[in-house]
């Protein structure tokens, strides 16, 4: 018999191949690059919410390029660390009782100083390199009948955000909203 934990994994792969059919999460093909743009999907399965977020570099650290200075490099590690608070970042159903479980944030940007300045640019005048900054994240819900809400604080801490196309896939569910700073909330 195949246990909670590998049917969950089959089941979050199962729904990253809808959401993301191209390729796998790394080496996907990305839609258009749009600053102040993001995606976040939600897969709701029982008592675990999977959510996994894209965004351009830039609505979240504030570049795109590799950190070229102390400051920048600070403001690039503080933002990161940010984006793994989930428990902030996400409001759920107060009765739903859901708590993080873990948070995984990346980025294809360097985060040191040991780089050399120019690897952003691709030796062409004007070319311009885009990052983008990927997470997920996984929450348990003790009360996942009560899940019917959730609010996306993302707009308070990255004020770089316009808007976030959120998708949302459960047994029952199906939503899709399009929230901006003043319209944060989305029910299901």
């Amino acid at each position: 018999m195949i246990n909670k934990t590998v049917t969950n994994y089959i089941t979050v792969l199962t729904l990253s191949l809808f959401f993301f059919p191209a390729a796998g999460w790394a080496q996907r093909q990305h839609g258009p690059h749009v600053h102040g743009l993001a995606q976040l999907n939600i897969a709701i399965e029982e008592g675990d919410v999977h959510a996994e977020m894209e965004s351009p570099a830039i609505n979240i650290i504030g570049f795109e390029h590799n950190p070229a200075n102390k400051e920048e490099l600070h403001n690039a590690e503080k933002a990161m660390a940010q984006m793994k608070r989930g428990e902030q970042l996400f409001l759920f159903s107060p009765a739903a009782k859901c708590k993080l479980v873990t948070a995984r944030v990346g980025t294809g940007m360097e985060m040191t100083l040991d780089h050399k300045a120019e690897e952003h640019h691709d030796g062409e005048a004007g070319h311009h390199h885009h990052s983008d900054v990927d997470a997920t994240y996984h929450f348990s819900c003790a009360d996942p009948g009560k899940l019917t809400q959730l609010q996306v604080k993302f707009f308070d801490y990255f004020q770089r955000f316009e808007k976030i196309k959120v998708q949302i896939l459960g047994k029952d569910k199906q939503v899709g909203a399009e929230l901006t700073p003043q319209n944060n909330s989305v029910t299901f």
